[in-house]
């Protein structure tokens, strides 16, 4: 599970941890962007947020290992 936190700029995920769960960081850097949305491309390549200050569309892809 993603969630972002609009004021910080960052993007959290959320993971089972021991009978709970744990949140840690996905990506930070977002120069208080002010996350407001979060979607995957169809393939699952990308992550798209929407930029609340700025209103862009913004992309983070993945590289496989």
């Amino acid at each position: 599970y993603l969630f972002a936190d609009f004021t910080c700029g960052r993007i959290f995920v959320l993971r089972k941890s021991d009978g709970g769960f744990e949140a840690s960081e996905f990506h930070s850097g977002l120069d208080g962007a002010g996350v407001t949305d979060l979607r995957f491309d169809l393939r699952g390549d990308a992550l798209y947020y929407t930029a609340f200050l700025s209103g862009e569309v913004r992309r983070i892809r993945f590289t496989r290992r």
